[in-house]
């Protein structure tokens, strides 16, 4: 049997065109799908976000490195 193969989730850059609760919930499906680590999951999310949102999670990830924020 082969390895699955499943096209990507869209990128999400915030704002109203898709809600972010769904876009989460359609990429950790395609993450497992997919059969990718738990511990690779917020690099492979930051790979699927742009603009505003991309910016915001590199925000809070030098904020959860420095101690500054929980994770």
């Amino acid at each position: 049997m082969g390895a699955l193969r499943l096209e990507a989730p869209a990128r999400y850059a915030g704002g109203a065109k898709l809600g972010v609760r769904a876009w989460l919930s359609e990429v950790s499906r395609w993450m497992r799908l997919m059969d990718y680590p738990q511990a690779k999951w917020i690099d492979i999310v930051a790979t699927r976000m742009e603009g505003a949102a991309s910016s915001w999670l590199s925000h809070e990830q030098i904020a959860i490195e420095r101690g500054m924020r929980a994770p």
